[in-house]
Parts: structure tokens; sequence; C-alpha cells
């Protein structure tokens, strides 16, 4: 049995995040389907978990992409955590994740 220690976890985390310098790009979709969503509990983090990952760090650059082409989708899912993810991964947390939640959270807010 191999077994995998923790820096070689780490190591690998580090490169499948794109987290070390040479894995940056500046194509933020392709940075949110890596990592399979963007996650946060505050609106800033969506950001900046982008732009670290990214070669050139923009807010605008990560703007454009959610609010002008709309190729990353903002969306509330488990435990009211905010997500950014491509259409396909949002319907997949909307159905894995969300729509449990919908009946209790109308009930509450009535």
């Amino acid at each position: 049995m191999d077994v995998i220690t923790d820096e070689a976890r780490r190591a690998r985390l580090a490169q499948r995040h794109r987290l070390l310098p040479r894995l940056r790009t500046d194509d933020v979709v392709r940075i949110a389907d890596d990592v399979v969503a963007l996650h946060s509990t505050d609106p800033v983090t969506v950001m900046l978990s982008a732009m670290v990952r990214m070669v050139h760090p923009s807010i605008a650059a990560v703007e454009n992409v959610v609010y002008e082409q709309r190729a990353l989708i903002r969306h509330h899912a488990m435990r009211r955590t905010l997500w950014l993810a491509t259409p396909d991964t949002v319907r997949l947390m909307h159905a894995a994740a969300t729509r449990k939640l919908v009946g209790p959270a109308r009930r509450q807010l009535a």
C-alpha cells in the first residue's frame, strides 16, 4: 500500500488548485472549473480566490466573466454559501444541495 505523506498531499493540492505560480492563468472560467467552483462566505472571498490563481490578478476580469460574459454564475447553496461556477456545475449544485433547502427556507420566510 502506498503512503501519501502530508507534504505530498499538500503538493498535489497546490497543483490541482492552481496555487503554484507556473500553473496560474487569467482564464477565470477555467480556474473555477479546475477547483469545481469558487467558494466563499463573503462575496469578496470569491474575487480573492480567483485572483490568487491568476497571472495578472484583476477584479475587472472576474467581474467581466460574471456580469458581462455571464460565463460564471453566482449561486447560493449548501448553508447559504456563495459559489461562483459554470452553468453546468451550478445545475449539479442546485440539484444536489439547493432544492431540498427551498421548502424550509420558504416556510421560514413566511
